[in-house]
């Protein structure tokens, strides 16, 4: 289940672009395009939503790639305003020549609009209608604002650890196997005292 989209770009070559800004220990992410946002991507209960029903507390943009086109940019606004959180700098140019120099403008007005004062220094973040644009501050930061925790933490190390998630229904369990400590199935976030422990069999005893 992934927590955040980075976002291609829609400038060529449109290509996963993740990893920057660094995704924090404990989530995970999906790469998301133009054609998902402009036609499948809603907002429920302040995450961005598509029609797949996969989910995501944050829109994250390329940090090095300052084109949006017009129409874009326009829907993200609209996001936004639903209660979107869109981190990311601020749109200078359309990657399109199409209705040249009048995109370049529009690209302009839009995100004068949604950035407001944000400059991804002094001011690190604008509110837009039920949402807010965000440029400047680290994924840990903007993730501890939404109250948003890892899917998964792990203290220790042990080479011998093994992994495995159950995703049929929700809760999402997740199986941890070790040949010392036995394993655990953890729903993500669980509250202290839910966790059922396994023997190293692999077959589950009740908590």
């Amino acid at each position: 289940m992934a927590d955040v989209a980075y976002f291609t770009g829609e400038s060529a070559p449109v290509e996963m672009r993740v990893g920057n800004p660094a995704l924090p220990a404990g989530y995970d992410f999906d790469a998301i395009n133009a054609d998902v946002l402009l036609h499948g991507a809603t907002v429920k209960n302040g995450r961005i939503t598509l029609t797949s029903g996969a989910n995501y507390a944050a829109l994250i943009l390329p940090p090095t790639d300052s084109n949006m086109t017009p129409q874009l940019l326009q829907r993200i606004r609209k996001l936004v305003r639903a209660g979107a959180t869109v981190v990311g700098p601020r749109p200078q140019h359309s990657p399109s020549l199409a209705d040249f120099p009048k995109c370049d403008a529009e690209v302009k007005k839009l995100a004068d609009e949604l950035w407001g004062k944000c400059d991804g220094a002094g001011v690190q973040e604008n509110a837009d209608g039920k949402g807010r644009i965000v440029w400047g501050k680290s994924l840990t930061d903007v993730f501890a604002s939404q109250d948003l925790k890892p899917d998964f933490e792990f203290q220790g190390v042990n080479t011998n650890t093994r992994l495995a998630m159950c995703i049929a229904s929700p809760p999402v369990r997740i199986f941890i196997s070790s040949p010392t400590s036995g394993g655990s199935l953890i729903p993500p976030n669980a509250p202290s005292g839910s966790v059922g422990k396994f023997p190293n069999s692999g077959i589950p005893t009740r908590a």
